[in-house]
């Protein structure tokens, strides 16, 4: 007899398929490509799913944290991090790169590959945003000229 015709083998076979559907955590849906010029275009009716985004962050403390895009002046895509962070993750070492001296009131730019989630507008949140919830890369830039 097989063994996936016996009670035992497909215990078994379920176990080891089941194991397998459930590794290490890590997502395995399609990330969208997109740009910050179609997230804000979009945010009204925003996408679903995943998305990746390349861009400029600017934080500050008077200004929050925003993408932006110089293919489109004036735009802007505001942007949270996922609660709690992963601990070791690029993210947590971007949020404390961007933290930088809390005595430090200037304001900061990076040049940032993102992904996240885009959350609609709902009570207490009055425009959509980004959830970041994983960096690819990140590199801090001198300028913080945000009129890019």
């Amino acid at each position: 007899m097989p063994i996936y015709r016996s009670p035992l083998g497909f215990m078994i076979a379920t176990l080891v398929i089941g194991a397998g559907a459930c590794t290490s955590g890590v997502s395995t849906a399609r990330e969208r490509e997109t740009t910050v010029c179609e997230l804000h275009d979009a945010l009204a009716s925003p996408p679903s799913g995943r998305v990746h985004v390349k861009a400029l962050l600017f934080a500050g403390p008077r200004h929050g944290t925003i993408l932006t895009d110089a293919r489109c002046r004036g735009k802007s895509v505001g942007v949270r991090f996922v609660d709690p962070i992963p601990s070791g993750s690029t993210l947590e070492r971007f949020e404390k790169a961007l933290s930088g001296d809390v005595m430090d009131l200037s304001l900061r730019a990076f040049e940032v590959q993102v992904s996240g989630v885009v959350k609609p507008a709902g009570p207490g949140m009055p425009e959509s945003l980004l959830v970041i919830d994983r960096v690819d890369s990140f590199s801090k830039q001198e300028s913080a000229d945000i009129s890019r």
